[in-house]
C-alpha cells in the first residue's frame, strides 16, 4: 500500500475528498486524514477499530472544528479499509 492515497466520503449528502497518509511509529501506525484543509489523526484501538486521537501539538480548537458525523464517517471508512496497521 502506498504511503498516502486519496478517496472520498459522503457527509450530509455531499461527496468530500480526503487524503489518507500512513504515519508509522514504534508500536502502531497512526493515520492522518486531511479533509477541508484540516488534519485529523486516528489509530487502531485494542479491537483494531479506529479512534480519533489528538496529537500533542494540536490545539483543542483545531480538533473541535469537526462535527461528530464527519468523524464517524471517517472512522467507518478506515475500519472498512482493513489497513492492517
Amino acid at each position: 500500500m502506498p504511503e498516502y492515497f486519496t478517496s472520498s466520503i459522503i457527509i450530509d449528502g455531499c461527496k468530500k475528498g480526503i487524503t489518507i497518509k500512513l504515519l508509522p511509529t514504534d508500536y502502531a501506525t497512526k493515520i492522518q486524514v486531511s479533509i477541508d484543509g484540516k488534519k485529523l489523526f486516528f489509530e487502531p484501538d485494542e479491537e483494531s477499530q479506529y479512534r480519533m486521537i489528538k496529537m500533542s501539538w494540536q490545539n483543542e480548537s483545531d480538533v473541535s472544528k469537526f462535527d461528530i458525523e464527519t468523524i464517524q464517517q471517517i472512522i467507518l471508512f478506515l475500519n472498512d479499509l482493513k489497513l492492517n496497521c
